[in-house]
């Protein structure tokens, strides 16, 4: 894998060498770190457009909207344009730190990461909890409706996330009956220290 993405980013210097000035100019380079970074939310779009949308295009929106968060919606939706629906979880994370429009929350991409995310495999507790936090969170009352729909569906992971979040904020419903404790048991509200993962020791 680490063989491929240095392939892959290889491949992206030769070809980010052989663009147009223009493009050019909405991303390039890192001469310290050798990571792709954009300029604009235009700088992905050409990054995507040219570079086939490797990994290292969506790492590069992640680091603008880390420093842009005013970009950071938009750049949810471009995420998902072009990868997995789940990638766009960081960023409507960041979107929705400080306050999240009726608009922004009723948007049906913001469902669409968080299902997605939900339904994620149990090693990705990144995402997982990403997307409970998200449905638990601000735009709760917008994605309601699609959670109590997301627990009634036969596939296994997206139910026991989706009841979850239901039994966080004590909402009973009849689908979420077979479901173990043990698989709802997370509360994605819940941000106490003592409960996360302990830090790895230090070098």
């Amino acid at each position: 894998m680490i063989m491929l993405l240095r392939t892959l980013l290889v491949l992206a210097m030769s070809n980010l060498l052989a663009a147009p000035a223009s493009k050019a100019a909405e991303f390039g380079i890192d001469a310290q770190t050798g990571q792709i970074v954009i300029k604009s939310l235009a700088g992905f779009d050409a990054c995507v457009l040219d570079l086939a949308e490797i990994p290292a295009c969506l790492e590069a929106l992640r680091q603008h909207a880390s420093k842009h968060p005013n970009d950071a919606f938009q750049a949810a939706k471009r995420a998902l344009r072009h990868y997995p629906a789940w990638t766009a979880l960081p960023f409507f994370e960041i979107a929705f730190r400080k306050r999240a429009t009726d608009a922004q929350c009723e948007d049906e991409d913001v469902l669409r990461a968080v299902t997605e995310g939900l339904s994620r495999p149990d090693s990705d507790t990144a995402s997982i909890d990403l997307a409970r936090g998200l449905a638990a969170g601000k735009c709760w009352e917008a994605l309601e409706a699609g959670l109590i729909e997301a627990a009634g569906t036969d596939a296994a992971r997206l139910k026991a996330n989706a009841c979850a979040v239901l039994a966080s904020k004590a909402l009973t419903v009849a689908a979420c009956d077979a479901i173990s404790p043990d698989l709802t048991n997370r509360d994605p509200t819940n941000r106490d220290p003592a409960n996360r993962p302990a830090a790895p020791p230090p070098k």
